[in-house]
This record gives structure tokens, C-alpha cells and sequence, in this order.
């Protein structure tokens, strides 16, 4: 009782025959003890709420024992609508042993668990509506939907069993549900359409197509064939070009799932390997020159043989029986803009190196190539100090330059030579010779050097010019970009050294388009991020926050897993590298995202592909995420090292991330695995700190 009462001046008790309650010395509360149960009794008649008969249904009609025990009763707090302010659920209250409490007037707070419910199913109607972009019209079955699916998702207050379990003590049945709004094929009866109509899905299910949101405004009714789309051969040619995908099919016992089972398999998109016939890149010739776009193929050919012929490649001289001649080989590629659009048309004629021996028609082939972080640097320090930087393009780059070794072609396609009887002396190294990167590489820094440019010594493809004003350069191959306050001079110093083209202010390199503005500089991928998302099938998907779960650990796949993935059919090195583009260039928050999943390319299982998978939906809901340098920055280098020790629970290596600022905007960031493994958080910290310290040290 002094639970129930909560007063500490309350005494209790209990004689056989009657109860008496005293407060302040005061008897309150009389009852009569009947078979061991107790009736309480007001002694003022103006203070019985309710009757015996009802505090026993709510206190369980406690004994004399367990009326020590006791608790408060039951209770439920609603609002004041009329579905509960109303005479039949007072009885019903009353019945059931529960007081009935009603809340303020605007507090839904009051009722937290079922506001909080109520809260939780409009949200996911929303996200279903705003996901699916159908109209407010399907609001109904959106909340429809968003019930039905949180009774089949797991709770942890049930040992993580979902609601339709506990209820049914049946499985949830997970594999037959759908994308929310996406189109749908169904059958129509063959009673009630024409007989020349297709009956595209023959089926008594319907096939979804889960990345096409039609966002209709209303159903077609099935009765009225007039409404009903005509699906032939003739209006629909690109339906029925496309690849046939039989409907699997489904059966009704075997779609049963356990939620706590091993992960879902999500199947990666089948893509088209027809060629597209207006672009042959792997076609021949003949094939290039006899389709529709078979102009602008040719004039790219003659444009690439003038080319070769005015620089002088090399000469037509008698085939001999000792000469070792490789082949050749022509690779056709369109040049498109950051919409996608063709501005240009390239024939290359390739040398088939594979066929060279070393020390006999080759020694040396590596060739530096420019570093990301110098690009980012550069960039970031003509934006702080107003400098313009412009590109220049230099055509048929590697036959400007000598080539040493002697190296024999066989006369390639589109010469009216006879090859039988004659063969080509190279004087210049083209493309596809092992030795073309370097030697094009040597006759470009001995021509800068004449010039008066310097070679940095932290990247060999940067130079720079102290005269005044300074100027700096950055080659990647042959696409050059200048940094400085006046670049005429030297423009027109390299168009009399190489046929140059003029590309003006820099607005793509590398593949990262630049968007200027007034003092700032944009880096942006969005255009690659799209089309990474589009090869996957993942342009529509739902949006992640981040681009991991938190505390995910993954490890190698034992057999079963791998056989499970193989089944996929699905390149998992190809797509990790895809994502590896974004995260050098511009990307940094998925730097680790992209590192971590690099680390299992040999192995890879069902978990590491639904990790690349949830990177794919945070790049949708961040597409447009960008490096935005501008003028204003302040101070100058800037870094900051972090470890986590121990994080690889396989070979309990730590992790070892940093980033550098310049003029407080991004420039360098990495993140990786130590090579090994630390005795505590300070030598992991340290072994960060090195290799941070080892780039900043190369960056001044």
C-alpha cells in the first residue's frame, strides 16, 4: 500500500477479519478481508471514484500476501479526440483494469509512445512518396506500406524478431516485396485485348521493374482497353531491341526468409555488350569507313596520316628476311565534352608493341607522369593569388620526338604500298611503342629546360620559371596546363616549337571539370560519379548519410561466400577501381571508404559488395560534393594527422589517415593500413605523424 498511495506517513494493517488504513493519524480507508481478498472503502462517500469491484480488476485482485507488493495500477494517456473521450471506452477502460488518463490540450509529448509510432510511419510515407516522386494522391498507399513493412522488420525489444513473427510465429516473407512506386508489367487476360497485342510478361506475377519510376497519376482501369498503351513492333522498336530477361520464377513456400540470416544477395545489373555502331573503338577499318558516321571517321584518318607524314615518322624501305617487324593497328575514339556531346572525331594508328624484345628494339619505358596532389596544389595557389591558368593540347606529341632504336612496321592500312615486298623504318616513336612515353617525355624537359624552366624536385613533371612574372608549368603526357600572370609569351614559344592546340582557360583535366568564377575555382566529378552510378544500375537509388556503416569490419570470404559472389558475374576489382577515381581527384570522403574495400580485391564476398554498394548510394544523395578553392584563404600549410590503432582485426595493423590545407582549402589527403603492426596508440600515432611529415616535406 505504500507503493500504491506513495505517502511515507501512510501505516498499514492487515488483521484477519478487517483492513484499516491510517494517514495523519486519521482513518482514510476502511475494507472487509473476503477469502483473501480485500474491498477498500472511503470513509468520506464523496471520495469513491469507482467501485471495489473495479480496483480489483485493476490491481488483479491481489491476496493478502501480494498486497505488500503491490504496484501502481495500469494506465493509458490519450488525447481528448471523440474516438476515446466517449462512454463506451470508459467502460472498456474499466473492464480491462486500466485508468485512463487524457493529456493536455496541444501535448502530444504526453503520449509519446504513440506519437512517437505515428511519427515513425509518416516519415517513412514520406520517403516512400519523395523516393518513388509519385503525387500526394498516393499518400493512402504509401502509409499503407510503411505499416506493412515496419511489421516485417526486425525489433530489438522482441529479441529482434519482427512484429508479423511474434504474431504469426512465422517468418517474414521478405523476397516477394518490391521498390515502392516503380513500373510494373502485368498480364493482361487475353479475353480483354486484341489478338495482334503483346503479352509482353506471361506470368500470373507481375514483373517489376524496380529502376523506372513512371510517378503516374492514376491506374488504367482493366476493363477499359481503350486506355490501355498499344505495345508492337512498329511504336516500340527500342522495347524489343533490348535483351530478353526470362522472369524467375516464384514460389510461394520457398520466398520465406529469416531476417537474421546471412546477407541478402543484391544482383548486379546486366549490361549491353552490343557495340554502338557510331563509335567502332574495337572495330576495324573497314568496319569504321563503311558505317554512318564513315565521314568523319576518314577525315580523322587523313588528318592522323598528314600528320605522321609532315613530321616525318619514318621511310618505306625493302623488306629484308632478317628484320623483325611488328604490326599495326588502328584505334578509333570520339572526344565528348562534360555533356556527353561529340566534339571530336580520332584515328590513332598504333605500333602492336607487345611484340617488341627488350634489348633488342627497346631498353627504357618508364615514364613520370604528373601527381594529383601537384595539380590540386598548383590550382590552390592560382586561385589565393588571382593567377590565371590556361591548357594547351599538342597533337601527334610522341612523333616530335627521336627515336634511338631501330624499330621495323609492317606498312599499315590505308597506305598504297604493297606489304609483301616492303616494310616502314620508324624515325619517331608512335603510339603503342614501348618507348614512345619516355622519348616523349626527354624531348619535351630538354626543350622546357632551353627555355629556362626548372624541374622541381618533388615532381618531375612540373617546372617552373623564375623570371618576371613566374610562371609554372604541369604536363600530364602531352596535355600541358601554365599557371601565371602573363602567358602570352610563352604560348607562343611552344606553337613554334609543336603544332599546339589552344584550349584557353582550363575547364576540364584529367577528367575533373573546372568551373570558375569570380576569385574561386571548382573541382567537380559530378559527371563521373553520375555515370559510375548508371553503369550499376544505382541512379535512382535511396540516399546514405555516410559512405560506411560505423564500426563495420569486414574480412576475407571463406569459399562458400566466394562461390555465392562468383554467381554474380560482377567485376568487384573493377568497380572498387571506379570508385578509386573519384577518391583522389576531388573526393576525400570516401577516401577510406574506397581504401578499406581495396583491401579485399582478391577475396571478395557478399558483404564487400553491398559495402560498394552503400558508397554508391551515399554518392547519390552527394553527387555534386566538390573542391572549392577560392582567393580569400588565409595562413599557408596546414596538417593533420590521426591513427586507429589496431583497427584490422585480421592482421591488427592500424590505419594511418592525414590531410593537408593550403590557404585553409584541401590539397592532399590519404588514408591506409601501416605496413605494421604497433605495441601501442603513441607508435601508431607516430608512424601517422611520419608519414605525414614526409608529405609535407615533399610539398614545400
Amino acid at each position: 500500500m505504500i507503493k500504491l498511495l506513495k505517502d511515507s506517513s501512510t501505516i498499514e494493517k492487515l488483521p484477519e477479519e478487517r483492513f484499516q488504513m491510517i494517514i495523519n493519524h486519521d482513518t482514510t480507508m476502511t475494507g472487509q478481508v473476503i477469502n483473501g481478498l480485500i474491498s477498500l472503502v472511503h470513509t468520506e462517500p464523496r471520495a469513491l471514484i469507482s467501485t471495489g469491484d473495479i480496483w480489483h480488476c485493476r490491481l488483479g485482485h491481489p491476496s493478502n500476501q501480494a498486497i505488500k507488493i503491490l504496484g501502481l495500477p495500469p494506465s493509458s494517456s490519450t488525447n481528448r479526440g471523440g474516438e476515446f473521450e466517449n462512454k463506451n471506452f470508459a467502460e472498456l477502460a474499466a473492464s480491462c483494469g486500466f485508468v485512463h488518463l487524457f493529456a493536455p490540450t496541444s501535448t502530444p509529448e504526453h503520449n509519446g509512445f504513440a506519437e512517437r509510432a505515428n511519427c515513425t510511419i509518416l516519415n517513412k510515407a514520406r520517403c516512400l512518396l519523395l523516393t518513388s516522386k509519385l503525387p500526394r494522391s498516393y499518400w493512402a498507399g504509401a502509409v499503407n506500406t510503411a505499416l506493412f513493412l515496419s511489421n516485417l522488420m526486425p525489433t530489438p525489444s522482441r529479441d529482434n524478431l519482427s512484429p508479423f513473427w511474434a504474431w504469426s510465429s512465422k517468418p517474414s516473407r521478405i523476397k516477394s516485396l518490391k521498390t515502392f512506386g516503380c513500373k510494373a508489367f502485368i498480364l493482361v487476360h487475353k479475353n480483354r485485348r486484341e489478338w495482334k497485342d503483346k503479352a509482353v510478361i506471361i506470368t500470373r506475377h507481375a514483373l517489376s521493374v524496380e529502376d523506372s519510376f513512371p510517378s503516374l497519376a492514376a491506374n488504367p482501369e482493366i476493363h477499359d482497353c481503350s486506355r490501355w498503351v498499344d505495345i508492337n513492333k512498329e511504336n516500340n522498336e527500342a522495347f524489343f531491341d533490348c535483351e530478353y530477361i526470362e522472369p524467375e520464377h516464384i514460389n510461394d513456400t520457398s520466398d520465406v526468409c529469416h531476417l537474421d540470416s546471412s546477407p541478402s544477395v543484391e544482383q548486379a545489373p546486366k549490361i549491353s555488350e552490343n557495340p554502338n555502331p557510331c563509335h567502332p573503338k574495337n572495330h576495324c577499318r573497314r568496319k569504321a569507313i563503311s558505317g554512318s558516321k564513315s565521314s568523319f571517321w576518314l577525315e580523322a584518318i587523313r588528318r592522323e596520316l598528314n600528320a605522321m607524314q609532315k613530321l616525318e615518322f619514318g621511310d618505306v624501305i625493302p623488306l629484308e628476311k632478317d628484320f623483325k617487324l611488328a604490326g599495326t593497328t588502328w584505334v578509333f575514339r570520339q572526344k565528348r565534352n562534360e555533356l556527353n556531346e561529340v566534339i571530336e572525331y580520332k584515328a590513332r594508328l598504333f605500333a602492336q608493341g607487345f611484340s617488341q624484345k627488350f634489348g633488342q628494339d627497346y631498353l627504357k619505358t618508364f615514364a613520370p607522369t604528373g601527381c594529383l596532389h601537384s595539380l590540386r596544389t598548383l590550382i590552390a595557389f592560382s586561385a589565393a593569388h588571382n593567377l590565371d591558368f590556361q591548357q594547351l593540347d599538342i597533337r601527334s606529341a610522341f612523333l616530335n620526338a627521336p627515336l634511338d632504336e631501330k624499330v621495323y612496321l609492317s606498312i599499315p592500312q590505308g597506305l598504297q604500298m604493297c606489304r609483301k615486298t616492303h616494310c616502314l623504318r620508324l624515325k619517331k616513336p608512335i603510339y603503342g611503342l614501348k618507348q614512345a612515353p619516355i622519348a616523349w617525355y626527354k624531348r619535351l624537359t630538354s626543350w622546357l629546360e632551353g627555355l629556362g624552366f626548372n624541374a622541381s624536385i618533388s615532381d618531375p613533371c612540373v617546372f617552373f620559371r623564375k623570371t618576371h612574372p613566374p610562371i609554372w608549368l604541369f604536363f600530364h603526357v602531352y596535355d600541358i596546363t601554365v599557371f601565371g600572370s602573363d602567358l602570352f609569351s610563352f604560348k607562343e614559344d611552344i606553337k613554334k616549337e609543336f603544332e599546339v592546340k589552344d584550349l584557353g582557360k582550363a575547364d576540364q583535366m584529367l577528367g575533373i571539370k573546372l568551373i570558375h568564377s569570380d576569385n574561386s575555382v571548382i573541382l567537380s566529378q559530378a559527371h563521373y560519379a553520375e555515370s559510375v552510378l548508371a553503369l550499376y544500375g544505382r541512379s535512382e537509388c535511396k540516399p546514405m548519410m555516410t559512405p560506411m556503416v560505423p564500426n563495420t569490419h569486414l574480412e576475407e570470404s571463406n569459399p562458400k561466400e566466394c562461390s555465392r559472389f562468383e554467381a554474380l558475374n560482377t567485376n568487384y576489382r573493377s568497380a572498387v577501381g571506379s570508385l578509386n577515381y573519384l577518391s583522389v581527384p576531388t573526393r576525400p570522403d570516401i577516401s577510406f571508404a574506397v581504401s578499406f574495400l581495396s583491401q579485399f580485391l582478391k577475396k571478395p564476398g557478399i558483404h564487400h559488395w553491398n559495402a560498394f554498394l552503400h558508397v554508391l548510394r551515399y554518392l547519390r544523395g552527394t553527387v555534386d560534393y566538390s573542391l572549392h578553392y577560392m582567393a580569400h584563404g588565409v595562413g599557408g600549410l596546414c596538417a593533420y594527422s590521426d591513427a586507429d590503432w589496431g583497427n584490422c582485426r585480421q592482421t591488427r595493423r592500424s590505419i594511418t589517415g592525414f590531410v593537408i590545407s593550403f590557404k585553409d582549402f584541401l590539397v592532399i589527403w590519404k588514408t591506409h593500413k601501416q605496413p605494421s603492426v604497433s605495441l601501442s596508440t603513441a607508435e601508431a600515432e607516430y608512424k601517422a605523424l611520419t608519414d605525414l611529415s614526409t608529405e609535407v616535406l615533399w610539398l614545400r
